[in-house]
């Protein structure tokens, strides 16, 4: 239960500071230039860089002890939840963060949308 929370807040925490063009920690922001180098979005940029990680972990785990090492249940559901997890919150809540925070007027991109 308690690692089901962590992932949610997780998530939350990483969508909210990347949405809002504030400062993210370098985890966050190298997947956010991940998802928009290959146009997917922050959420398949963190699933892509928690799945390099915990494969890299594994192959140096593999490499030097002949035994995948750190590598438990709850990283594997963390890998592939915290990514999913801030794909349904910007699903649910980018639209309305966006024009909150004035940082996209969507009126005025439907008028220039109806107007060409």
């Amino acid at each position: 239960m308690l690692l089901l929370v962590a992932i949610i807040v997780t998530s939350i925490g990483a969508a909210m500071t990347v949405n809002m063009k504030l400062v993210p920690n370098p985890a966050d922001g190298l997947a956010q230039a991940v998802g928009d180098l290959l146009n997917k979005g922050l959420s398949f940029g963190k699933n892509a860089i928690d799945l390099f990680s915990v494969a890299t972990t594994c192959g140096i785990g593999l490499l030097f002890t002949g035994n995948v090492v750190a590598i438990g249940l709850g990283t594997l559901i963390a890998m592939i939840g915290v990514g999913r997890c801030i794909a349904l919150f910007n699903f649910v809540f980018k639209k309305k963060m966006d024009e909150v925070s004035g940082l996209v007027n969507y009126e005025v991109e439907v008028e220039v949308a109806q107007t060409n």
